[in-house]
């Protein structure tokens, strides 16, 4: 067994790329990763670390200035779509950083101050932008979260409010919303019953993630859909027709578990 060494991200987001080099390319298979997720470390390899995320297995590389050792443990989640850390308790201190829901922080016990917590090594957040790590297992409507994704930017391998794509809505929202281990990519969505289950393209309802090729949605309505994009650079809601004639057909609907 390779030994693997958890370090954890230090930035907003970290990109996770298929291959260790910093050029406009991007590769075929890449994602992200968000402040405090762990990233398993297998090798160094110049100025990246090899190895793979641990909440979905995501291989690749990212660059060694992104990450940290781990050192304790996430204690609780940003729950604001764009959350901010502050120098001070205070609404009017300096920013230090942006922090993407779902983003990992470690909370200091008793730190509450001014409506402020203390983010451990990092600044202080508004108390209401975070919960605890334990409310990731309460079952919520996913499609609520989904909306509130309207208009974010889409970016290819993004899994952050800053930036997403469609494979990364789904398994941002659905985190979100209680369910665990969901796969990063498309194709991987569409095999797992994690997801869901399997129902007929024609009896797609709200609440049902919807696959095409190389592409996927979620279900608003009886006939809309909610997905990142490219086409409109960005997070929108289209009807399913539409979408399925641009995209060349359904290829699967899951239904995720109540």
């Amino acid at each position: 067994m390779k030994k693997v060494t958890p370090h954890t991200v230090i930035a907003t987001t970290a990109d996770i790329l298929e291959a260790p080099a910093l050029s406009n390319h991007i590769g075929r298979r890449e994602s992200q990763l968000l402040l405090g997720e762990i990233f398993n470390v297998e090798a160094r390899e110049g100025d990246f670390f090899r190895g793979y995320a641990r909440h979905d297995g995501y291989r690749g590389y990212v660059h060694k200035d992104l990450l940290s050792p781990a050192s304790g443990r996430a204690t609780h989640i940003c729950t604001n779509h764009v959350g901010i850390l502050h120098a001070g308790p205070d609404i009017k201190s300096r920013d230090l950083m942006r922090v993407s829901l779902l983003s990992r922080l470690s909370i200091e016990k008793n730190s509450l101050t001014n409506g402020f917590l203390k983010v451990a090594d990092l600044g202080w957040i508004p108390a209401e932008h975070v919960a605890s790590l334990d409310t990731l297992k309460q079952r919520i409507d996913h499609v609520a979260q989904a909306l509130n994704f309207l208009d974010t930017p889409y970016r290819y391998g993004g899994r952050s409010t800053l930036g997403i794509d469609c494979s990364g809505l789904v398994q941002i929202v659905l985190a979100r919303s209680g369910f665990g281990r969901i796969p990063r990519d498309t194709d991987q969505q569409q095999r797992s019953s994690r997801v869901g289950a399997k129902v007929e393209p024609s009896a797609a309802r709200y609440g049902d993630i919807v696959f095409f090729p190389q592409h996927v949605g979620i279900m608003t309505g009886p006939d809309t859909v909610i997905s990142a994009t490219e086409k409109y650079a960005g997070v929108v809601i289209e009807t399913l027709d539409q979408l399925s004639a641009r995209q060349n057909g359904i290829t699967a609907v899951r239904r995720p578990r109540p």
